[in-house]
């Protein structure tokens, strides 16, 4: 059993047309490098996925690549790290997707814990093609069906230890429950470090933690989420 902190879009609950897909919501968040102009950042935000973000940062070479988005959210915990290692280097953030070799704001999504990561942009673009989804923080518990196999160990006939050889997963089942308050506050005071972004929490709490609101665009100006709502496209 794992238990997670998390932000997370479900797929097909208050979802427009091109809402992540199920299998988007569980691949890993990894990212792709274009020197100098741009680090796009795609998947579900877990463990790991701050270390997959500093690499490509670094890879990235000198100057101040813009990051772009297009995540289902995912982890809390990561998700803040990654903000703080965007905002400590002074980057832009667009939620954009790479399409061919260029990126574009048609159809890019950030939703749950990516807005986190969003929130950390010195800038913080939104085309019109793209979309932020906010919901309830929660509580994501993984509960897991595993076959283990063995080695025992023993000494004298009495056993003294055992080494495992191999696990191999059965079935397993996330199981989502409403955060505490002290969560909430955690994340005000990383929002509050990021700059003024009035009424975001409240748009996430006034969101069931098993649907989704994609904020309009009075709701990304209001809470000044959004700083740029012009398309999206990097300089070729």
């Amino acid at each position: 059993m794992r238990c997670h902190l998390a932000l997370l879009a479900l797929a097909l609950l208050g979802a427009p047309a091109q809402a992540f897909t199920a299998a988007d919501t569980r691949t890993p968040l990894s990212a792709e490098v274009r020197p100098g102009r741009f680090v796009a950042l795609h998947g579900r935000i877990g463990p790991g996925s701050e270390a997959v973000v500093r690499a490509a940062l670094d890879r990235a070479g000198p100057g101040r690549p813009t990051v772009l988005v297009d995540s289902p959210g995912g982890a809390i915990a990561p998700a803040l790290a990654i903000g703080r290692l965007i905002r400590a280097r002074g980057l832009a953030v667009a939620v954009a997707r790479v399409a061919g070799s260029a990126p574009t704001d048609a159809d890019a999504q950030c939703a749950s814990a990516c807005v986190l990561v969003l929130a950390a942009g010195v800038r913080r673009s939104i085309g019109p093609g793209a979309e932020v989804g906010v919901h309830r923080l929660v509580d994501w518990t993984t509960y897991s069906r595993t076959w283990d196999v063995y080695r025992v160990l023993k000494r004298r006939g009495v056993v003294v230890g055992r080494e495992l050889l191999s696990r191999r997963v059965l079935s397993s089942r996330d199981v989502y429950t409403d955060a505490p308050p002290r969560d909430y506050a955690a994340v005000e005071r990383y929002l509050a470090a990021m700059g003024e972004t009035p009424g975001l929490v409240a748009l996430m709490r006034a969101t069931p933690a098993a649907g989704l609101h994609w904020m309009t665009p009075a709701e990304l100006g209001a809470t000044r989420i959004a700083t740029d709502r012009d398309a999206f496209g990097a300089k070729s």
